[in-house]
């Protein structure tokens, strides 16, 4: 299956160049080359004139519905002034909430860390929570699920102003991601129920983005785009793969979320 899936992937950058060599092909293996081309460019359509992430200063809901929402195609929203999270959303922050007990999670993040839990990652060397000299790099993230927890981080969070609010929020979750430069989550494809958006609230962050090998004929390979505190990243991480790298002096913190 997969010399047949290269094969035909092949065959769509040929035909791209030379209609007229799809015509040498007779019978039922032209019938299973068409077939076969024909679906790995429907699946690879959301990224096929894609080259870069969009910039845009500011959404209006009509224009998120309408381009960016259900499209697959990732845009940066860089001075949405509803942004922006209540003095003392940080580290500490998190680590009281762990230290009360409130702090309830369904998933951690280790990442390249040897934290065992969100709890030992919250309580760690107080040097390393602060960057003093000589710390040693990190980058967490976990899975709010518990509606109690969700409704103390909302209280100190901004839902963007685009975003309807019967669709923020589907399934009860938000995450959170905090690292220090450096650092960040590898290459991956997320297995989440619907498209995200992460708000970076501070410090800075590389994303550097990549269509599904099978687009390689379709699609550009990879791209990048730095988001910085108070600007907001809307992509479909089912589809895209994706790494990110905090960049930059600080520690970044970034809350996400989902819509439907």
């Amino acid at each position: 299956m997969w010399k047949i899936l290269v094969y035909a992937s092949a065959h769509v950058s040929l035909v791209r160049t030379s209609p007229q060599l799809s015509d040498s092909y007779t019978g039922p293996l032209k019938e299973t080359f068409n077939d076969i081309t024909r679906s790995l460019l429907e699946e690879c359509s959301f990224c096929a004139k894609v080259d870069a992430v969009d910039i845009v200063p500011s959404l209006s809901t009509k224009t998120f519905l309408n381009k960016y929402a259900y499209t697959g195609r990732p845009v940066l929203v860089t001075n949405d002034k509803s942004f922006g999270r209540s003095p003392g959303f940080d580290f500490e922050f998190f680590k009281n909430l762990s230290k009360a007990k409130q702090l309830k999670t369904c998933q951690f993040f280790r990442y390249k860390t040897k934290f065992k839990t969100l709890d030992d990652a919250l309580n760690m060397d107080q040097d390393q929570a602060t960057l003093k000299p000589g710390y040693t790099p990190w980058y967490i993230g976990w899975n709010i699920c518990d509606n109690k927890t969700i409704d103390i981080v909302k209280e100190r969070i901004d839902i963007p102003s685009f975003l309807p609010e019967n669709l923020a929020f589907p399934n009860s979750k938000i995450w959170i991601f905090i690292g220090t430069p450096g650092n960040g989550a590898p290459m991956h494809l997320d297995k989440v129920k619907y498209p995200s958006w992460q708000t970076q609230l501070s410090g800075s962050k590389k994303w550097t983005l990549q269509s599904p090998p099978k687009c390689i004929f379709s699609c550009r390979k990879h791209f990048e785009v730095t988001v910085h505190a108070g600007q907001l990243l809307i992509l479909d991480t089912n589809i895209w793969y994706h790494q990110t790298k905090t960049i930059g002096q600080n520690i970044s913190i970034a809350v996400s979320g989902e819509y439907k």
